[in-house]
């Protein structure tokens, strides 16, 4: 990121390109094949990966410096917080739907049992597919500051 104007393009892309995977799985899941299936989801982490040093570094560049170790305890704090309220929504979605007895009841292939678990899964996707594109729209409207140093490394 160092020599980057344009800070928020990769993971701009990334968002995107992880919000589509996951719609794709959101409607496609049950029929693609593992290797394909296995592709979205490469493509879905990689996408959430970029954000990650992106909301780190903007942070660090638009506190003051003595204000560095708050911040950072905050922005750890706020992603656990992030992620066990996801497990928890996505979680509600998928008993929701299967039912614990829905899916216990896969171990024996049950046809039913098997249906219901995709439309959960069918949710989950659709709704992991909503909460990126959500981000996506909060990155477009994050102000783009300069990175701190960034004039210094450029020779201004």
């Amino acid at each position: 990121m160092r020599k980057m104007d344009r800070y928020r393009i990769p993971p701009l892309i990334g968002l995107a390109s992880a919000a589509a995977a996951i719609a794709v799985m959101a409607f496609f899941a049950a029929s693609m094949s593992l290797w394909l299936l296995f592709a979205m989801t490469t493509i879905v982490a990689i996408g959430i990966g970029a954000i990650f040093s992106l909301i780190a570094v903007s942070l660090q560049s638009s506190v003051a410096r003595h204000d560095l170790g708050t911040t950072m305890a905050l922005l750890v704090f706020l992603r656990s917080l992030g992620q066990a309220i996801g497990v928890a929504v996505l979680g509600s979605i998928l008993f929701g739907i299967a039912g614990a007895d829905g899916i216990e009841e896969v171990g024996v292939r049950s046809p039913d049992a098997i249906r219901d678990l995709e439309t959960a899964f069918r949710y989950m996707f659709a709704a992991s597919s909503a909460g990126f594109a959500l981000a996506f729209v909060f990155l477009w409207r994050m102000e783009d500051r300069p990175l701190e140093g960034y004039g210094r490394l450029r020779g201004q």
